[in-house]
């Protein structure tokens, strides 16, 4: 069904407030990108070493989830998508017969090491709480490591840095992140 593929946004809610939570939905399914950096230390050669697991490993993530949507899509209705609980199970119904059922069980395996922190939360509003939090702290690290960089403040010799055009762009992506919800909400 590739006629799903055509018109992938329509219908869309288009309002900056329901964007900047869908961001929210779509970057925490990344956070640990930066979960490397409290490896560092046990990291032979970081300097080489961290760019390449960075850039890698969100690379592979981002080819995995784009090419299971698109799976998703070719097989799925968005209608099917929508009102689904379970995309994947759907998913695995239509197109792995009886071997579907093994997709629950896969996933509820890889499912245990979160099981604790959304036991008797509702996910959508602890998604977009620990979100706004975490992305609150990365306005002030970002600010902290700018000011730093404008006031020449000396750092450690082997500290990466990035172009200031990238740190200047994710320091204005998470204000608005940040921001724009509360916008929508008043």
């Amino acid at each position: 069904q590739t006629q799903n593929l055509e018109h992938p946004f329509r219908g869309s809610n288009t309002n900056p407030g329901q964007i900047s939570l869908a961001f929210y939905g779509a970057l925490w399914s990344f956070a640990g990108w930066d979960i490397l950096n409290y490896g560092t230390p046990e990291i032979h050669k970081p300097r080489r070493t961290m760019p390449i697991a960075l850039l890698g490993g969100v690379t592979i993530v981002t080819a995995i989830y784009v090419a299971m949507n698109i799976s998703y899509m070719t097989v799925l209705t968005p209608g099917q998508i929508m009102n689904s609980t379970a995309v994947a199970a759907d998913f695995a119904q239509l197109t792995l017969g009886n071997f579907s059922y093994a997709i629950p069980f896969m996933i509820a395996l890889l499912l245990i090491g979160t099981l604790n922190t959304v036991t008797f939360v509702d996910t959508n509003s602890l998604i977009n709480y620990v979100a706004f939090v975490m992305f609150g702290q990365r306005v002030f690290t970002m600010t902290a490591l700018m000011w730093i960089r404008y006031r020449k403040i000396p750092v450690h010799p082997d500290a990466i840095q990035v172009p200031i055009v990238f740190s200047m762009l994710f320091w204005i992506i998470t204000i608005a992140l940040v921001v724009v919800p509360f916008i929508e909400e008043t």
